[in-house]
């Protein structure tokens, strides 16, 4: 395991996705941010990922377990997914 499975939230199935995203640190995820890392690797890994994996993205990127974000913050990121999903996008 490399060190994006080592973070909170994270393991190596995840880590597989983010590195054939393009993002292999912890500081690449932070620059990048969660839902463009969440995004990258829907279209960069081949999988369809599930909202779970955005949420373990916020919660390695916060250093916290899923439980103790905001019920509302793990909606705002769910949306903000959703919208860029609806319309033409860069990553």
């Amino acid at each position: 395991m490399g060190e994006i499975a080592d973070l909170k939230g994270l393991g190596p199935r995840s880590e597989k996705f983010l590195l054939e995203a393009g993002i292999r640190t912890k500081d690449e995820l932070m620059e990048t941010g969660a839902v463009r890392a969440f995004l990258k690797v829907k279209k960069l890994s081949g999988v369809n990922p599930s909202l779970n994996l955005l949420y373990a993205l916020v919660d390695a990127i916060e250093d916290k377990h899923w439980v103790d974000i905001a019920r509302e913050e793990r909606g705002c990121q769910s949306a903000s997914v959703l919208s860029v999903l609806t319309q033409p996008y860069i990553i």
